[in-house]
Parts: structure tokens; sequence; C-alpha cells
């Protein structure tokens, strides 16, 4: 497995920062919505189930009909759906919707004479259920039901927004570490084929000094330890051919004075 390039840790960097900020930021968003919504739907849905329970109850001093006093009463609720306890029966208004759906903690706040509210599912639905004891008659409770399922289709269509933002996010921090890659390979593409020219003895190249100013630094020491280089080669050099000059004449002198040595070596004494 090869190791990642500079310039890909760049772009994946950029994607993974990007990505985690964007989720975090569209989670935030849609809690905070959700929550926002839920107590705006129950604050609408309480005030509905009171407006429909005060109506059971004028209509029940009116006639002792409880069922069609409660359908009319539903009618004020979306889905027409409402429970009416008297007498220690319910009647039920609205279809998929009975008495065992309410649960057993709402119950127990109106036996107490207490209004109660509560997220329940009915059917398959998500709703709110609010229940009110109607003034004036005892044990006597009027349950409404509003459901939320319109409101999970938009937190539904709201959370796959955020989620294809978060999406388009990553691709964008990944476009941006690709161009900021891009911005620090140039500099360091240039030294790479600088150095590679004066390593092969070419002590003339200088690479341009970029305007980021750590580049820009690190350019500066690099064209000095060039020039340095090649000053010091260059002193080599003349340091050689002084020396060169230097013994050249007595390695003459000798190589003369062996030759003549030589050539009358049979004249000379032992």
């Amino acid at each position: 497995m090869y190791p990642l390039t500079l310039r890909a840790k760049t772009i994946l960097i950029g994607i993974v920062v990007a990505g985690v900020l964007s989720l975090v930021a569209s989670a935030a968003t849609f809690f905070l919505t959700r929550e926002y919504l839920l107590r705006q739907r129950e604050t609408g849905a309480v005030t509905q189930v009171l407006a429909a329970a005060r109506l059971a109850s004028s209509a029940l001093a009116q006639s002792d009909e409880s069922l069609g006093i409660l359908s009319a009463s539903a009618q004020l609720l979306p889905g027409s759906r409402a429970a009416l306890y008297q007498s220690g029966s319910w009647q039920i208004s609205g279809i998929g919707f009975t008495n065992l759906d309410i649960p057993e903690s709402l119950l127990l706040q109106l036996e107490n004479g207490l209004p109660a509210g509560q997220r329940a599912m009915v059917g398959s639905e998500v709703s709110i259920l609010v229940g009110f004891p109607l003034p004036n008659y005892r044990n006597t409770w009027f349950v409404g039901v509003v459901p939320l399922n319109e409101l999970e289709r938009s937190l539904e269509v709201l959370q796959t927004t955020l989620l294809v933002g978060s999406i388009f996010a990553a691709m964008g921090g990944g476009v941006i570490g690709n161009w900021v890659s891009r911005r620090m390979m140039e500099p360091l593409r240039e030294f790479s084929s600088t150095a590679r020219e004066v390593s092969l003895g070419d002590l003339t190249k200088r690479v341009n000094e970029p305007r980021e100013p750590d580049l820009a630094r690190i350019a500066q020491i690099f064209n000095e330890m060039t020039f340095s280089l090649q000053r010091r080669i260059d002193r080599e050099a003349r340091f050689g051919a002084t020396v060169s000059h230097e013994l050249r004449s007595p390695l003459t002198v000798i190589r003369t004075a062996a030759d003549i040595i030589a050539s009358m070596r049979s004249e000379l004494p032992p």
C-alpha cells in the first residue's frame, strides 16, 4: 500500500473537516428546528382541543346526546378524532382510534382533575393527545387527538435537505483542499526541479521567491545555499589550479635530472 501524497492528504483533510462541521451544524439545525416545531404544534394542539372541549361542555349543558356532541366537537380537530368519558363509559369519534390508545399516565392526571398532554402512537401515526376534565361535570373528560404526520413529513424533507447539503459541503471541502494543495505544491515543484538541476552541476539555477512568507524564507535559504556551494567549488577549483602550477616546475626539473642521470649511467662511478 502506497503512502498518501501531501496533495491527497490535503484534499482528504478538507473533505473530512468540511463534512464533520457540516454534519454537526446540520444536526444542530435539525434538532433545534424539530424541537421548535414540536413546541409550536403542541401549543396549537392544546388550543384546538381546548376549544373542542369547551364546545362539548356547552353542548352537554343543553343535551344528553353525548355521541352527537362528541362528533360535533371533534370537527374542530384534524382527523376528527376525539373521545369523551362520561359515567364510566367511553364515546369515540373517528376511525383508527380507541380508548386503549390513551396512555395510562394521561388518564391518571385526568382522574386527578388535571389537564394533560402527551405524544403517543395512535395506530401507525405519532400524535399529540390532549385531555381536559370538563367543568361542572364529575368524572367527565374530553380527549382530543392531533396527528403529527404532516410535521413528520416536513422534518423528513428537512433532514434529507440537510444531509444533501452536508454531502455538497464535503465535496466543496475537497475542492478547496485541492486548490490549497495546488497552491502549496507549485513552489515545492519548482524547488524540486531546481534542486535536481543543481545536483547535476548547474549551480547557476535559482528559485523564484513566492509571495507566501514561509515559502519565501525557504527559497531564500535555498538560493543562499546554492550560492555558497558555487563559491566553495570556485575556490577549490582556483586552489587546484594554483597548486598544479606551483608543482609543475619542480617536477619538471626533477624529471629532467632523472633523465640525464639515466642517460649517463655508464659513465658514472659505482
